[in-house]
């Protein structure tokens, strides 16, 4: 009979530091940033055990997941609210790092002969970074990958929501408890100025004992559909590079923008974002529209809109006004980043929007905004926008 994977999540919550006290402050602070800093850090872990074995013909299961759980649980406890560093012996002599505490886990979890047979163990930080260790690969190595989301335009058309998961695989060092420097690697792809830029892909390459691989993929919450490229780079035995750095630009060679054209752009994206907060006061219709082509479509957070769309929105909210409505909207835009290519340009901000009523606060949204814009004449207007809200939390 066929072996069958079978993967259980479970979460606990425990604090960390990471220190050698060999170490003078400063080699402490150089390798490991501000996960030097004490007392210590926490985190809510998400563990995904998965277990190898034969479907029961008697039960149709590998294992009972309620005695999963219940073992899950049980190890787990020692760990949840704790200071690894103080309450675990094990991390007496060793860093605290997931790679270490994953192995840890295994370690355990092992001694569990009534769960079947450990086939991986995947141990989340937060939602954008985990540590993995696998029976094939032995629990000297590990893969750790991390996260990167973004905003960008594809072959001139909408923006969307793009996710990167750059993976380094290889030993794991006995003296850090690290497979890869993940602070190097945040300030080596820099995200927040990519996604202004425009610069879709970060590959690090590692020494000769790692592989690195980077896949890039749209938001499960994209609406064009899920799509993703895979690059895995090879382990090199000769290369003795420790970080190096190769960006592709998708669409467009690096441009000098004017600095007029560029004024007005920004002006455009920022009256636009703000329109909802102004309209209050001014009640003109029309020094909204007068901002976004005749053909404008947007995105926003997966509902489609036009020009008709925001006129009956100003409308509506025109008429409430009227009715005696107190209802006020507060606007924020930040990070705003505008690329000029000739007659087109692309622009990503962050947003907060506000609701007051009667001057107390009542709702808040937040988000990211890629808007497209087309000069017609001296002006420049927006042709296409596509705004997502923030995400937040795991999921589960």
């Amino acid at each position: 009979m066929a072996s069958v994977l079978l993967t259980k999540r479970i979460e606990f919550a425990a604090a960390h530091r990471y220190i050698k006290p060999e170490w003078d402050e400063a080699k402490n602070r150089a390798v490991f940033g501000l996960c030097y800093n004490p007392p210590a850090h926490g985190h809510n872990y998400m563990v995904e055990v998965t277990v190898l074995g034969e479907v029961d013909p008697k039960t149709g299961m590998v294992v009972n997941l309620f005695d999963l759980k219940r073992v899950l649980l049980d190890v787990l406890e020692e760990f949840d609210h704790k200071n690894l560093n103080l309450d675990m012996s094990y991390f007496t002599d060793r860093i605290p790092t997931s790679e270490n505490l994953a192995r840890l886990l295994w370690a355990k979890l092992e001694l569990q002969k009534d769960i079947g047979t450990l086939h991986t163990i995947r141990l989340y930080e937060d939602e954008d970074l985990y540590a993995e260790v696998t029976a094939v690969a032995g629990l000297d190595v590990a893969t750790v990958t991390r996260r990167y989301s973004f905003t960008s335009v594809q072959d001139g058309n909408q923006g969307r929501e793009w996710d990167c998961f750059v993976s380094v695989h290889g030993p794991i060092d006995p003296v850090t408890g690290m497979v890869t420097d993940i602070g190097a690697l945040n300030r080596l792809s820099n995200w927040s100025s990519i996604s202004g830029s425009n610069w879709p892909f970060l590959f690090q390459l590692a020494d000769s004992r790692t592989c690195v691989s980077c896949s890039l993929g749209t938001c499960s919450s994209n609406l064009q559909g899920d799509g993703a490229a895979f690059v895995r780079l090879g382990c090199s035995m000769k290369t003795g590079l420790i970080f190096g750095l190769l960006m592709l630009c998708l669409l467009w060679p690096a441009v000098a923008r004017s600095a007029e054209d560029g004024e007005a752009i920004e002006r455009t994206v920022k009256d636009a974002a703000m329109a909802a907060a102004t309209f209050s006061e001014a009640r003109d219709k029309q020094s909204v529209l007068k901002l976004y082509t005749k053909d404008y479509v947007g995105i926003q957070d997966g509902e489609t809109e036009g020009r008709d769309s925001i006129e009956k929105w100003l409308s509506d909210y025109e008429s409430e006004l009227d009715k005696g409505s107190t209802l006020r909207f507060i606007g924020a835009v930040s990070n705003l980043q505008v690329r000029l290519t000739g007659s087109t340009a692309w622009a990503t901000y962050d947003y907060v929007f506000q609701a007051i009523r009667k001057g107390d606060f009542e709702a808040q949204d937040s988000g990211q905004c890629t808007a497209l814009l087309r000069k017609e004449g001296p002006l420049w207007l927006i042709f296409h926008e596509h705004c997502s809200k923030t995400r937040s939390g795991f999921g589960k």
